[in-house]
C-alpha cells in the first residue's frame, strides 16, 4: 500500500473510532480482526488487508479523504460539503418563497373559508343554541356564484354542461366553485405550501444570516 496515501490512516481511524464512541475491541469484533491488529493499524506500525479496509470504510461511511486526507483536507471537504448543502437549502427556501407569493391570493382565500369553517366548529361544540349563526355559516360557505358574461348576464350550462346565454336550452344556471368546493379542490395545494413553510421554518437561521 503506498506510503503517502496511509502515512494519516491510523490516526484517521483513532479519531473516527473515537467520534463513534466505541473502543479498539469493538471495532476489532466489528471488522473480524484482534484488537491488537486495530492497535497496530493506528499507531501506524500494521496496515488492514483491502478487504479489511473496505470494512472500516463502510462502518465508518468514511470518505476517502477522512480515511486518509491531512486534518486539513479532512476540513476542507467538510467545508465543501457544508456550502454545498447551505446552496441547496437556500435555493430551496428561495423556491419555496417565491411559490408561496405565488399562490397568497389563494391562500388568503383559503384561511378565510378555514377561519370560516372553525367558527362553525367552535358553535357546534357550544351548548348554546346558535341555529341561524350556522345557517349563515353554512350558506356562505356553500354559495356558488352564478357565473355572468362581461355584459352581467347570466350564463346556463345545456345537456352537455356547455355554457350558454340562452335560458331556453339551459338546463341549470353555471356556478363558480363555492368556498368549500375550492378549500376541497386546494387541499393538496394547501399541504404544499404549509410544507414550504414548515421548511422555511426549519431553516430560518439561513435567513439570518443573509440579512
Amino acid at each position: 500500500m503506498n506510503d503517502y496515501l496511509i502515512q494519516n490512516f491510523g490516526k484517521n481511524v483513532a479519531q473516527l473510532r473515537k467520534k463513534k464512541g466505541i473502543t479498539q475491541a469493538e471495532l476489532a469484533e466489528v471488522i473480524g480482526v484482534k484488537k491488537a491488529a486495530i492497535s497496530k493499524i493506528e499507531l501506524g506500525t500494521s496496515y488492514p488487508t483491502f478487504a479489511n479496509l473496505d470494512k472500516i470504510a463502510r462502518y465508518f461511511k468514511a470518505t476517502p479523504n477522512e480515511l486518509f486526507g491531512t486534518s486539513t483536507d479532512i476540513e476542507l471537504e467538510r467545508a465543501v460539503i457544508k456550502t454545498d448543502e447551505y446552496s441547496e437549502k437556500a435555493e430551496k427556501i428561495i423556491r419555496a418563497v417565491s411559490k408561496i407569493e405565488e399562490y397568497s391570493e389563494e391562500a388568503e382565500q383559503i384561511l378565510y373559508t378555514l377561519e370560516r369553517i372553525d367558527g362553525l366548529e367552535r358553535i357546534l361544540a357550544s351548548s348554546q343554541d346558535y341555529s341561524n349563526e350556522v345557517i349563515y355559516i353554512l350558506d356562505r360557505l356553500t354559495y356558488a356564484p352564478i357565473m355572468e358574461t362581461d355584459k352581467g348576464e347570466p350564463l346556463y350550462r345545456d345537456d352537455f354542461g356547455h355554457l350558454t346565454t340562452d335560458p331556453s336550452v339551459g338546463v341549470k344556471y353555471a356556478r363558480h366553485l363555492s368556498q368549500l368546493q375550492l378549500l376541497l379542490k386546494k387541499a393538496d395545494k394547501i399541504k404544499e405550501i404549509a410544507n414550504d413553510v414548515n421548511f422555511i421554518l426549519e431553516h430560518k437561521d439561513l435567513l439570518d444570516k443573509g440579512s
